[in-house]
């Protein structure tokens, strides 16, 4: 369950097990210090203590506060036993959404033909390389009516493909299970090795790694037929090996994005130095199923 971090804006402090404040040790604005700079000093803290994870503590607050400001937080809390007057909120950095990357223009179109993008997955130049939750609001807002005045002035010119997708027959849907493990490893793969620290050999470990998944999914569909489950793990695979390749060619650390070999920002980096078709285009994509 996702905890806000207008909680932190709120007045939480990051705590230990123990309630010992620690943010104080990597930032001078503690607990109210850049998501991607409090994510880092979470994952220090528990490296330290070998915990689990740390606490976010709204002790100090009037329960009717919390409940008017953060009523689904409290509900939840509510429900895992905890009372937000005594207990400290268990807290790990989660990964949650996206934080830019696909160039669009003013219309929100990217370069694949009749696909816009907006938000927080797109790049538009409003968003920056650290998510800020006013710019996001912005994002959606604006490119999003730009996204639907085009799409609905291109609309009438589309011709939609008539080409069948084969689905397995129900006798094949066993696999499921194994499609869950591989998916569940699949997360395991990028969180420790494409997620918040990152560095050339943890990457290009996943990416061996996400090219056998790749291959045994593209192996199992030619076999014996394709499922929803089977394309929703093909494209979530695609999807990391791009995200991946991508964190081992930028070299460099930039908001979100931080490389523990090249911890220094380089202004001098462009996407323009990078041939990207060299990369992607030349790896065994099956048919991108959007």
């Amino acid at each position: 369950f996702l905890i806000t971090e207008a909680i932190r804006g709120f007045g939480a402090e990051l705590k230990t097990k123990d309630g010992r404040t620690f943010m104080e040790n990597y930032h001078p604005l503690r607990s109210l210090a850049p998501r991607d700079i409090v994510s880092r000093s979470i994952l220090a803290e528990l490296k330290k203590s070998d915990e689990p994870c740390v606490y976010l503590d709204m002790r100090e607050f009037k329960t009717e506060d919390i409940k008017k400001h953060f009523p689904n937080i409290y509900q939840k809390c509510v429900e895992s036993g905890l009372d937000l007057q005594k207990d400290m909120i268990p807290v790990v950095p989660a990964a949650h959404y996206m934080c830019g990357g696909v160039v669009t223009d003013l219309n929100a179109r990217t370069t694949v033909e009749n696909l816009y993008a907006c938000g927080e997955v797109s790049c538009t130049g409003v968003h920056g390389a650290n998510r800020l939750a006013s710019n996001s609001l912005l994002e959606g807002l604006v490119f999003s009516g730009q996204a639907e005045k085009c799409a609905l002035e291109t609309l009438p010119d589309i011709k939609l493909s008539e080409k069948a997708v084969h689905y397995a027959d129900p006798a094949h849907w066993h696999e499921s299970n194994d499609t869950d493990a591989m998916k569940k490893y699949l997360q395991e793969v990028m969180w420790q090795h494409a997620g918040i620290l990152r560095n050339a050999n943890g990457l290009e470990y996943c990416l061996r790694e996400l090219r056998t998944m790749h291959d045994t999914v593209t192996r199992n569909i030619s076999a014996s037929g394709s499922s929803v489950k089977r394309k929703e793990l093909l494209n979530m695979i695609e999807c990391d090996i791009i995200v991946a390749q991508s964190a081992l060619l930028r070299l460099e650390s930039r908001g979100c994005h931080y490389r523990t070999d090249f911890p220094e920002k380089n202004t001098l980096i462009t996407v323009a130095e990078v041939n990207f078709t060299e990369y992607f285009i030349a790896m065994p994509y099956s048919e991108l199923s959007v």
